[in-house]
Formats: structure tokens, sequence, C-alpha cells
């Protein structure tokens, strides 16, 4: 009986095993307030995406994940939350060339001077009118 165990075992192993292709990143839930953003890596909404939830201030977005995943100079479409303010720059530290994008804003694509240069944002909370 022993050895039909251990095929048992490898079976349901192998079984959970995935493949990279398979693995997928969640993201944390968007805050309830509308306060938040989706910020992507390629125009039209696609490719890596990471969400930050406000009020958040990032001089820099070196270590924007808790994998300190780089994403200076990236950021190519956005999503803001209907509660929120993003304010984006092309420097380190709030400076360089600046957009802001109000409540509910959706950038599927980023304007030149702006596009895949940002490297610091800061997202601010406004309360949702009823």
């Amino acid at each position: 009986m022993g050895p039909r165990l251990s095929i048992v075992g490898l079976v349901v192993l192998a079984g959970c095993a995935s493949t990279p292709s398979q693995v997928s990143y969640s993201l944390p839930a968007p805050n309830p307030n509308g306060c938040y953003v989706f910020v992507f890596d390629r125009p039209e909404w696609q490719g890596a995406r990471v969400l930050l939830n406000g009020p958040d201030k990032r001089w820099n977005l070196e270590r924007l994940l808790l994998n300190e995943e780089d994403w200076r100079n990236r950021i190519r479409s956005i999503d803001v939350g209907p509660a929120a303010t993003l304010s984006v720059f092309t420097d380190l530290r709030f400076t360089g060339v600046s957009r802001r994008f109000g409540p509910g804003s959706k950038a599927a694509r980023l304007d030149a001077d702006i596009n895949a240069r940002i490297e610091s944002l800061e997202l601010q909370c406004a309360a949702i009118k009823q």
C-alpha cells in the first residue's frame, strides 16, 4: 500500500503545479470610497497594471509594488477612480512636466510630454457627491 500512496501523492502534487503563464497576480481591491487609480504600462489599459489606493504620494516610482517593482518611466495609460485626482510628474519629487487627471478620468494614451516618462505622482481624495 505504501507505493500506491506515493503515486497518489505525486499525482496530487503534479495537479497543483502551474506554469508561469498560468500564474496571475491579484491586486488589492479598489478603495470603496472611490479614491484609487489604475496605471498601465501599455496604451489602451493593456499590459501590466498597478492599483494605488489613495490618498498616496510617491516621490519616486522605483519601488511601487510590494515586490519592489520599478515603475519609473513605464506608465502609458491610466484610469482614475470617481473620488480621486491624480497629479503626475516627469521628474522625481513632484517636479518636471506635470498633468492633472480629475475624478473619473480615463486616459487610454498619455500625451507625448508624459507618456512613459512619469517618475512621481500624487493621488488626492475627495468625497463623492451623492
